[in-house]
């Protein structure tokens, strides 16, 4: 008996265990289904390039993988990319300083519609992103550690304990609070 082929149809990979080959045996037994998953790295890539002359205004969402903030994520010839990046030098060319962000007007961070996708400076970036109100900041920002209240006890300060001692006592540090009194964080408050 010869070597079998794969038993997912068009599939034309030898068989690696279970009648599957060795990419389908193993998102069966990561997920349950041979062809469960994300979608192909060789179907990214052809579909990257079909992206780049898409005509919608509407957001087109990354299928692959994406990383801890949502920006899509390929390998390409062995690199790994962040997407929207890639989009952005591909329709804008090179950016002309390498601190250009390739920021999205529209806010969605797993968006790939080229339409979307310009250079711009952090602080432009940083501007967008108050306009569509992805940026969040003192309480709203899950990370944040204190809450307004505890911000104005610590500006107020009326017993002037030590900054070291008001850092434990929140469990910040001691940098952190006086960047607080001076001014240079929470100034929204």
């Amino acid at each position: 008996m010869g070597r079998q082929v794969c038993s997912v149809a068009d599939c034309e990979r030898w068989c690696f265990g279970h009648g599957f080959c060795e990419r389908h045996y193993s998102r069966w037994r990561k997920h349950g289904d041979p062809l469960g998953g994300g979608p192909d790295r060789g179907a990214l890539h052809v579909y990257l390039e079909e992206l780049i002359t898409q005509d919608g205004d509407e957001c087109i969402e990354w299928p692959g993988a994406k990383c801890s903030k949502g920006y899509g994520r390929v390998t390409l010839n062995g690199k790994r990319l962040l997407v929207h990046r890639f989009i952005c030098e591909r329709t804008n060319g090179a950016p002309s300083s390498k601190n250009l962000h390739a920021a999205h007007s529209c806010g969605n961070s797993s968006c790939v519609n080229w339409k979307h996708i310009r250079w711009a400076t952090a602080k432009e970036n940083a501007a967008d992103k108050y306009i569509h109100g992805t940026r969040h900041f003192g309480e709203d920002n899950s990370f944040a550690k204190l809450t307004n209240d505890d911000v104005l006890s610590i500006r107020a300060n009326p017993d002037k304990v030590a900054q070291g001692r008001l850092a434990r006592q929140h469990g910040v540090s001691q940098s952190m609070i006086s960047k607080i009194v001076l001014g240079k964080v929470w100034r929204h408050i």
